[in-house]
């Protein structure tokens, strides 16, 4: 029944985002609030795995968003970290200004994202090659970058022996 109801409720969300149903209320707020709300709906996930989430607010980072799609955005970034992490690794969270743009970085321990599969990542229903076990329908990673895009931003992966970054960025003007 629960991933019947997620799986129901991330549809609705796609659906009303993808024909402009939804309009984003942007408003001048502090980002690292915005990243917090996500780290707390994620957290008892990521304790049930013994994944340490590490918050780093590098740069105070007042920009215009939507609080709430920005935040869905950046807690699929943490699900998908939490997920492929291994039990009891760490998360690390990062918000930082680089130039015109916002950063949010969502960086794990997991294992690398095979290169053939880091462009197909944020397509609709794509699943890779290591996640047949584990639970989800592959639809997170295409809705964060989708808000990131209705936002003016963009999503960067960057996948390693070490771990996997997913970087969130918007754009914050001059």
């Amino acid at each position: 029944v629960d991933r019947l109801s997620f799986l129901s409720e991330s549809m609705i969300k796609i659906s009303r985002l993808e024909s402009g149903l939804i309009h984003l209320k942007s408003e001048e707020l502090n980002l690292s609030e915005t990243v917090l709300k996500a780290i707390k709906d994620v957290y008892s996930k990521a304790a049930k795995n013994g994944n340490e989430i590490v918050f780093k607010e590098e740069n105070k980072v007042v920009i215009s968003h939507d609080r709430g799609w920005t935040a869905e955005a950046v807690f699929n970034l943490l699900d998908y970290a939490v997920k492929y992490s291994p039990k009891g690794g760490r998360v690390y969270v990062t918000v930082r200004k680089l130039g015109l743009f916002a950063e949010v970085e969502v960086k794990d321990e997991g294992d690398k994202i095979p290169e053939c599969e880091q462009p197909k990542i944020f397509s609709r229903f794509y699943r890779g090659s290591n996640s047949r076990e584990k639970e989800g329908i592959g639809i997170g990673l295409y809705l964060a970058r989708e808000i990131a895009i209705k936002q003016g931003g963009y999503i960067n992966l960057k996948s390693s022996d070490k771990g996997n970054s997913f970087s969130l960025f918007l754009f914050q003007g001059e």
